[in-house]
């Protein structure tokens, strides 16, 4: 760095203030019984409201529904747009009937899933017998995001240490209380890790107790994986059972099948390593339960095209007895391909390919170099790691509701103006001018503004990539005729789906109602399901 780069090597703190976000829930009053439900595809574009939260037996015979959904506003925006999840999934398919699925038998009352993944991470449960007799009753939980304006259904996979190492909280609650405590004379010495499960890719050989995560702030810093996943199990499941003993349906930790689900496809270290984790987070090895992102997609979807009214899920006609497919799961910071051979009795996993070049947030990243400068972007990076990931969590939030014809506004943080200008002695308004982007981007205040037709390009990139890695793992294994692909997580998008239905209009190309809850579903299913 200049002379006149010293003033940002200064120590930095951790972030602006904002309001702390938790998981909402909704009240049931009824004593080990949850409220039936029905939910809407929130992508739809019509005037039905995107969650709808009814009693079944009334919904049969007036068709009256009843939105459990409060009207927020975030700084007077209305987040009408934003996703409302549901209290309880069941189906308004399957009144009065029976499931045909051959079920296992049950272990405890109730059945709860955990998912930790890349980015986002959540839970849900299930009274274990209702649920595989009658398919209703899945509870998934709200997360409020208030900072982002958003409610969804999972949450960051995030946690926040205290000093003394002590848990503060995880998820949206964790990054906003990180970002109140700059400026703090000890906002150095708390851990915040963030996205750690994409370390647990580097684990391989290295023993168990001594690996590390290295805190999202500070590259100097590392806690053992052990005690950050541990505590993050234990963040879930205090939240799960608060939430049982809150609507008084009568269970406890003792009633309980634990099914911890994580991404990708586990070497025997990972998986020592989530089981040592969970039996220090207090669940017992009995009530275990390990299974992997793959696993869980395809318990899923074997379930639901071979009994589609189970459960709730929209019909989908039957697969084959034998067949060969490829499992694409789209997440924040990486693209997970499983080529799997099915049949009657066993699945085999033919091919795993696990990819963190290339997303939309990638091709924005690299659109970002080019109109800030590598060095303010790795320094923006390096000394203020919070701030630019918020600033790319906001891209990937405009993304999600971008529509084609407007403009996109995304916030800049003011720190980024004084390091441009500390770097290149030119201001973001003065340079742009002098780039191609000039009739694209416009710096207005603390915003800048993207045209449509840039913004669009960011995400058609990107489904270029993803579309070609799909395109090779085909043409790998043409002889064994793939003709299914199911699509899962947390970043699916019509564009994607589209393209792929275009290009392999002869294929069955699956995408759940709600992808991102596909593993969830499917954890809970791999403990009620043959």
């Amino acid at each position: 760095m200049t002379q006149s780069d010293k003033p940002f090597k200064q120590k930095r703190g951790l972030y602006s203030e904002k309001k702390t976000g938790e998981a909402n829930t909704t009240v049931v009053k009824e004593q080990r019984k949850l409220p039936d439900a029905a939910i809407l595809d929130h992508h739809e574009q019509d005037s039905r409201q995107s969650v709808i939260v009814t009693n079944q037996n009334h919904h049969q015979t007036t068709g009256t529904v009843q939105s459990l959904q409060k009207q927020r506003k975030h700084d007077g925006t209305s987040l009408n747009n934003a996703p409302k999840p549901s209290v309880v999934f069941t189906s308004e398919h399957r009144f009065g009937k029976a499931s045909t699925l051959k079920t296992k038998q049950i272990k405890k009352d109730v059945i709860a899933a955990i998912e930790i993944g890349y980015t986002h991470s959540g839970y849900v449960f299930c009274l274990g017998k209702k649920y595989a007799l009658e398919g209703g009753g899945l509870y998934c939980p709200n997360w409020e995001a208030k900072d982002k304006g958003v409610v969804t259904f999972k949450t960051s996979t995030a946690i926040l240490f205290r000093p003394d190492k002590s848990i503060q909280s995880i998820g949206y609650e964790a990054e906003e209380h990180v970002s109140r405590i700059q400026g703090e004379s000890d906002s150095g010495k708390w851990f915040f890790f963030k996205n750690f499960m994409v370390e647990f890719n580097n684990l391989k050989d290295t023993a168990v107790e001594e690996f590390k995560i290295k805190d999202f702030c500070q590259n100097n810093v590392t806690l053992k994986a052990v005690d950050v996943i541990s505590s993050f199990i234990i963040q879930m499941k205090d939240k799960l059972i608060n939430e049982l003993t809150r609507q008084q349906l009568g269970y406890n930790d003792n009633d309980i099948q634990w099914v911890l689900s994580i991404p990708g496809t586990l070497e025997p270290s990972q998986l020592q390593l989530m089981k040592t984790a969970a039996i220090k987070a207090g669940i017992k090895h009995d009530q275990l339960t390990l299974v992997t992102g793959p696993e869980a997609e395809l318990k899923y979807h074997r379930t639901f095209t071979s009994s589609p009214s189970t459960f709730g899920e929209v019909q989908i006609a039957a697969l084959p007895k034998y067949y060969r497919s490829i499992l694409v799961h789209l997440g924040g910071v990486a693209i997970n391909l499983t080529v799997v051979e099915v049949n009657e009795k066993t699945t085999n996993i033919i091919e795993k390919i696990f990819n963190t070049n290339e997303s939309a947030k990638q091709e924005f990243i690299r659109f970002l170099k080019r109109l800030f400068g590598g060095d303010v972007l790795t320094y923006l990076k390096d000394y203020h790691p919070l701030e630019y990931a918020e600033f790319l969590d906001n891209f990937e939030k405009k993304l999600k509701y971008f529509e084609s014809d407007k403009i996109v506004t995304v916030r800049v943080p003011p720190r980024w103006y004084d390091a441009y200008e500390e770097f290149t002695g030119d201001t973001l308004t003065n340079s742009i001018n002098q780039t191609s982007f000039k009739e694209a981007v416009a710096f207005q205040n603390d915003k800048i503004r993207i045209s449509p037709e840039l913004f669009r390009k960011f995400n058609e990139n990107a489904t270029e990539f993803t579309t070609k890695i799909v395109e090779k793992t085909l043409a790998k294994h043409s002889a064994s005729g793939i003709g299914i692909l199911f699509i899962a997580g947390d970043h699916v998008d019509h564009v994607f789906v589209n393209t792929l239905r275009k290009q392999y209009p002869s294929h069955r190309i699956i995408v759940s109602k709600n992808p991102e809850l596909v593993v969830l579903k499917g954890a809970v299913l791999c403990e009620i399901v043959e």
